[in-house]
Formats: C-alpha cells, sequence, structure tokens
C-alpha cells in the first residue's frame, strides 16, 4: 500500500477492510456527504440535510409562493337605460328629446381582493361633451352647457350602485334584467373619487352610476366617459374603460 501523500503515513486497516484512522475517516464521510448532495434532486433537500444532522449548510428555510387568482382581472363597461333590461348600447336618447336616463356599467372580473388597505378600491367617473374638455358628473340640477351629464333625476335617490359577488357571478357589464342587488346605493363623494369599497376576496365588482343628460340632446352631440378604478390602497394600479357615447 503506498503512503498517504497527505499524511506521509499509512492507514492502519481493519481486516475487513474498513479504514480505522481518523483522519482518513474524515475524508471518506466528507466524500460521502458531497456523494449525497449529488441525489439531492432526487431525495429531496431533507435527504441531504439529515446527513448533516438536520442542518443544511447556508439554506435557513423555503419560500412556497402564494397562488394568485385562478383568472387575471379584467375590466369591461356598458351603457344602459336605466331599465336595467338589457338595452345596452352607445347611443342615448334621441334628437329634441330630454331627460335621458342611462347607467354608466363598470364591471371589474377577478379583482383581487384581502384583508386591510390590500382590498380597498376607488372608482371616478369623468365626461368630456363634445371634447370642450374632461370633467365630474355634475350634481342634478346644476345645468351646465359643457359638462350637461348630471347624477340620476331630482327625487330619485342616492345614484350609484355596487354589486360585489364572488368571482364568476357577473358574466357582463350590461345587467340585463332586474334591479341591482348588493350594497344600497350611494351619493357620490366629494371631492373625488366618487366611490370606495373593499373586497375581502377575488370578486366581481359591478358599479352602476345612475346618470341624466340635462341639456336638449342635438344631432352630432357626443360624449365620452371613462371610468377608472383604482387599488388596492395598498399598491395602487388604475384601470380605465372608455365609452363614447352618441345621440340617435
Amino acid at each position: 500500500m503506498a503512503p498517504d501523500n497527505e499524511r506521509g503515513a499509512f492507514p492502519e486497516q481493519r481486516p475487513e477492510g474498513m479504514l480505522n484512522d481518523p483522519y482518513t475517516r474524515r475524508r471518506f464521510l466528507r466524500t460521502a456527504v458531497v456523494g449525497a448532495a449529488g441525489v439531492a434532486g432526487v431525495a429531496g433537500v431533507a435527504g441531504v440535510a439529515m446527513a448533516h444532522g438536520g442542518h443544511l449548510p447556508g439554506v435557513t428555510g423555503t419560500t412556497t409562493p402564494t397562488p394568485g387568482p385562478t383568472k387575471p382581472p379584467s375590466f369591461s363597461g356598458a351603457f344602459e337605460d336605466t331599465m336595467l333590461n338589457g338595452s345596452c348600447n352607445l347611443h342615448y336618447g334621441g334628437a329634441g328629446n330630454s331627460g335621458t336616463n342611462r347607467y354608466f356599467l363598470f364591471l371589474a372580473q377577478n379583482l383581487p381582493g384581502g384583508s386591510g388597505t390590500s382590498g380597498d378600491y376607488t372608482f371616478e367617473l369623468t365626461q368630456n361633451f363634445n371634447s370642450n374638455g374632461a370633467g365630474e358628473i355634475q350634481p342634478n340640477g346644476t345645468n351646465s352647457a359643457t359638462l350637461p351629464w348630471e347624477y340620476g333625476e331630482a327625487g330619485s335617490g342616492n345614484p350609484i350602485h355596487l354589486d360585489i359577488e364572488s368571482a364568476g357571478s357577473i358574466s357582463t357589464a350590461c345587467s340585463s334584467a332586474g334591479s341591482p342587488v348588493g350594497d344600497a346605493f350611494k351619493a357620490p363623494s366629494s371631492p373625488p373619487p366618487i366611490v370606495s369599497f373593499h373586497v375581502a376576496t377575488t370578486s366581481d365588482v359591478l358599479i352602476y352610476v345612475h346618470i341624466t343628460y340635462a341639456g336638449t340632446p342635438t344631432s352630432g352631440d357626443t360624449t365620452q366617459f371613462i371610468g377608472t378604478l383604482t387599488g388596492p390602497a395598498s399598491a395602487p394600479v388604475s384601470h380605465s374603460v372608455t365609452l363614447n357615447v352618441s345621440v340617435l
């Protein structure tokens, strides 16, 4: 047997072939551990940690990513008459007709929820009539020539409604039947955003804004509505839906 080049001595060997020299045993064990690391992909990290007495050098723990919603959030809008009968289009009234009432509908599907501010959202709606410049929906009775869309009708109650349902419950922004369900109608907040709300879990949220055209529709009139949802408050991102509506 050749001498150990690092020690300059022959190790003692048992009859059964096991090395008994302490230094050589340490080298043997070190080689065994390195060999075990090579099969970590099969045995897993825990198998290698056991070879170290339950402690894997350089590894303090593992993190499992939290799964997100099964579908990403999506956003859409609709313009519907106040009969809520599914008559959604991008027109209002007719030339010479007054008292036009509509719902601006904003649908957020698979909207992530959470506790605290991680489930807090705000919504804002603006009008831009005949390219006069964007502005707020006006209080009922304002009668502005440049911002003619107002909230609801006189005496019709609060004009903003939230329908918050479990994810997958609301398939279209065009509500298509019956009165809205969910939370009570709300008055718009001032200053904007016009409404704030909270969702605890991933949800579908349909926002109704009851608006009326205070002027007399004239052929060629157009209004650009932009509904913007911002949230969650913990890491705000804005999502907008634009509807361009015109007189029939």
